[in-house]
């Protein structure tokens, strides 16, 4: 099979992006990097797990993650070969896996393979119901087949299952260890005990066709029940989960946009003057205070470049990077990168509108509810995992971008004296997909014929002066608190929310 280097990452939508104002590009600053001669290794973090496609033979094993096209290289030893020999005994027989392990960086520092520490779960494919299958919303499961069995271990509750019955149990534990043994005690409501152990171990299950990396053993009034367990994986850090955006002084103004997203995988894309670069790879977080980013692809080349963010809040502040066992440090004191917020100070100024375009101009009001929208709304309250409560939206559409789709202008009722939360997002065949995310935007919204990026300048009023926001190539401005006053230069004549504040406001689904 045909090596790639690891890893083609998922690119999520960046759904909360950022920005401040466009100025005048500053003088370079003076900064002066210095290198270090020796090679300097890459962090050690903490194992994380992963679930996907195995296919192994002829001395090398072959990964597909969940939610990944391509296969990557594993690095394995001999009991993961010799479970993959008792579920398959075909080589490169596709098999579904579960298990704890890393992304390392292999002996040249110029590339990253996956290694296996511990197998939870594999079975074939075929027989498997593979990444459609749950993994959290509890802490074990376990079986047996000779009689069937199943056990939930969920929260404080156990619900066990026979052939013959269900019952929920209550469970006086409030921890559980996934890598050692659990003895876990449960009381029924007819008083009854039920005690479940689960230790880690080899097991197998449907003769032989199905491995769990855990032995259960059940006892219940009426009998004894042996079979297997799995744990459910660790919840990630939500906190750390989303997008980062501020600036980098080196040799000019960079823009550094940054998404961690909740699979590990992570998206940095640097924006200058003189064009876009995106680079991509894993986050860990070594511990609560530190977040590591390991980038291993740059326009589909390998690299291995690794950055150590240290966490203020919900702010990432870094100070050095790792390429390829070579550190640099900045010497005009560290980057910060800021989530969900303004970043530093834009150096990049609206360019000429590269198509030709022709406006009519027109007031544009809402014209009552678009179902379309209201879904791409609650989308985007539900992927930031948040209730929107009594929030209501209301929308206009206008094609800012000029690719012949109408994108959604979105208020909020979000609103205080400078105005209300604005949402943009881009029209696509497929539906709507976030933009960009401006508070304090008051209505009427004037449409400028000059771009960037080719999304259309808007202007908004705040304390009766006019503020210009200009799309930087990530997003508009994150707040137009701060932007200088401007003039409405080369207005299109497109007013939207021509009336002010909306009237009608549509409820957001939960």
């Amino acid at each position: 099979m045909k090596a790639i280097s690891l890893i083609s990452l998922i690119s999520l939508p960046m759904l909360w992006s950022c920005a401040q104002t466009p100025k005048s590009t500053p003088p370079a600053p003076v900064t002066v990097e210095t290198a270090m001669p020796e090679r300097v290794p890459f962090s050690q973090v903490l194992e994380t797990n992963f679930r996907g496609q195995l296919a192994l033979g002829e001395g090398e094993a072959w990964f597909t993650p969940c939610g990944f096209k391509d296969s990557f290289p594993l690095t394995y030893g001999e009991e993961l070969k010799m479970i993959y020999n008792k579920i398959s005994p075909k080589a490169f027989e596709p098999t579904y896996i579960e298990f704890a392990g890393e992304i390392v960086p292999s002996a040249n520092q110029t590339d990253a393979s996956i290694r296996v520490d511990r197998v939870h779960h594999m079975a074939l494919s075929k027989t498997s119901p593979q990444c459609t299958k749950a993994v959290t919303g509890f802490h074990f499961k376990a079986q047996g087949d000779a009689p069937y069995w199943n056990a939930l271990v969920a929260g404080q509750s156990l619900t066990f299952t026979t052939q013959s019955s269900s019952q929920k149990y209550d469970i006086n534990l409030s921890k559980f260890e996934t890598t050692q043994r659990n003895n876990i005690t449960a009381v029924g409501k007819n008083g009854f005990l039920l005690q479940l152990n689960i230790n880690p171990g080899h097991c197998y299950s449907n003769n032989g066709r199905v491995y769990w990396g855990y032995q259960a053993k059940a006892t219940a009034a009426w009998d004894k029940y042996q079979g297997c367990a799995e744990p459910a994986w660790p919840e990630v850090d939500e906190t750390i989960i989303g997008n980062y955006m501020g600036n980098k002084l080196h040799y000019g103004q960079t823009i550094l946009d940054l998404a961690l997203n909740d699979d590990y995988s992570a998206t940095l894309i640097t924006q200058t003057q003189q064009g876009k670069k995106t680079e991509s790879g894993f986050w860990k977080s070594n511990n609560p205070a530190e977040v590591s980013l390991f980038l291993t692809q740059s326009s589909g080349k390998p690299i291995a470049k690794e950055i150590i963010f240290s966490r203020d809040g919900l702010a990432l502040i870094a100070n050095q990077t790792n390429n390829s066992g070579t550190v640099t440090y900045y010497q005009n004191n560290a980057f910060q990168l800021d989530k969900m917020s303004g970043g530093q100070t834009l150096a990049l100024m609206p360019q000429a509108q590269p198509k030709q375009r022709q406006f009519n101009a027109a007031n544009i009001n809402p014209t009552g509810l678009d179902s379309s929208v209201q879904q791409a709304v609650a989308e985007y309250f539900r992927y930031h995992r948040t209730n929107p409560g009594n929030t209501k939206f209301s929308s206009v559409k206008y094609d800012l971008n000029g690719d012949g789709i109408d994108d959604a202008i979105v208020q909020l009722n979000w609103c205080s004296k400078q105005g209300c939360v604005l949402l943009v997002f881009q029209g696509t065949a497929k539906g709507y997909q976030f933009l960009s995310r401006t508070e304090n935007v008051a209505s009427p919204i004037v449409v400028g014929k000059t771009a960037q990026y080719d999304w259309l300048t808007l202007y908004s009023q705040v304390s009766g002066s006019w503020r210009s926001l200009y799309y930087n190539g990530v997003s508009y401005p994150g707040n137009t608190k701060g932007l200088a006053s401007s003039n409405v230069d080369n207005s299109t004549g497109v007013v939207l929310f021509s009336s002010g504040k909306p009237h009608a406001w549509h409820r957001i689904p939960r």
